[in-house]
Formats: C-alpha cells, structure tokens, sequence
C-alpha cells in the first residue's frame, strides 16, 4: 500500500496549526514529495534547471501532445492522463529520473500504487510541462503571424456606409 509521508514539522491531526502557514520559499521552489511506494520510501523530485533542458528534449512528443490540449482548451489531468498512457515509455524514464527508481519497478508496480506515483510526479513537474507547452504555443502563434503579416484596419468607411452630399428630404435648387 502507498503511503504518503507527513512534511517535516507538519501539525498532526490532533494539534492543527492555529493558522494556515505560509508556503515557504524553498516548498515554492522546489515542491518535492515524500512518498512510500511498494514499501519502498522515494522523494519525488521536481526537475532543477539542469535535467530539464535534457527533459525537454526527451519529453518533446509529450510535451507537442500537452501543448495541442492547452489549445483546445483548459488543461485539466483528465486529458493529460491518456497522453501520459500515449507516451509510456518516455513516461517511465522520467517519473524514475524525478524519483530515483528504475523504470522497470514503476512498471512493475501494482495499478494503483503506479497511479500514486505517477500522479504524485505530475503534481510536482506540470509546471515544467505547462511552461514548455505554453512556451511552444507563443512560438506558433508568433510565426504564424509573422508569416502573414499584420491586417490593418482602414480609417475610411466602407463604400456602402459613406453618406451622400446630397439628402432626399432636402430639396434641390432647381
């Protein structure tokens, strides 16, 4: 059975905090999760900058599949989950790079304790991921304009809406 590990100096259900702590800078900037796997204790570990400039390359497939969600729409995990599945393997080799486990015990894993990981991997990581699929979608858009070109708009009215010099309620000279 998986279990997840309190936070060091986490208020226990018997003493809760007087009032909701702050997030500190370092769980802000790196939000690694204990977690128990299997029996075995893991850190599930957010990407520093460093793996995630081999990740991105590595992830690229997934990362293209997450970027063409988040244009159709709000990225929610009910559709990053089937991309997930789609991209097994590279999966695999980067939830054992977040947690320090081989990819073939992850894969070995009972159902729901693999779900548990995985889930905990993205959880920590889908800000990676948002940002390199956000970053793709800007670039798209950009060359897509680029490529043809602002439209501007006419100050001129349009030939049908001009009005005329001349008014059928008013009478001519002649």
């Amino acid at each position: 059975m998986a279990t997840r590990l309190p936070d060091e100096g986490a208020a226990t259900a018997a003493t809760p905090p007087a009032t909701e702590p702050e997030a500190s800078a370092a769980s802000v900037l790196f939000p690694d999760v204990p977690l128990v796997v299997n029996g075995r204790e893991l850190l599930v570990r957010e990407y520093t900058f460093g793996e995630s400039l081999e990740v991105s390359i590595l992830a690229a497939p997934l990362i293209d599949d997450i970027a063409r969600s988040i244009a159709t729409g709000a990225l929610r995990y009910d559709r990053v989950r089937p991309l997930l599945a789609r991209h097994r393997d590279i999966v695999l080799v980067l939830v054992s790079r977040s947690a320090g486990v081989e990819p073939e015990w992850i894969a070995g894993l009972p159902r729901a304790q693999g779900e548990l990981l995985v889930n905990t991997w993205f959880t920590v990581n889908c800000g990676f991921f948002v940002h390199e699929a956000a970053t793709q979608l800007l670039d798209l858009r950009a060359a897509a304009t680029a490529s043809t070109g602002q439209t501007s708009s006419s100050a001129s009215p349009a030939p049908a809406s001009e009005i005329s010099s001349g008014s059928a309620d008013t009478p001519n000279g002649s």
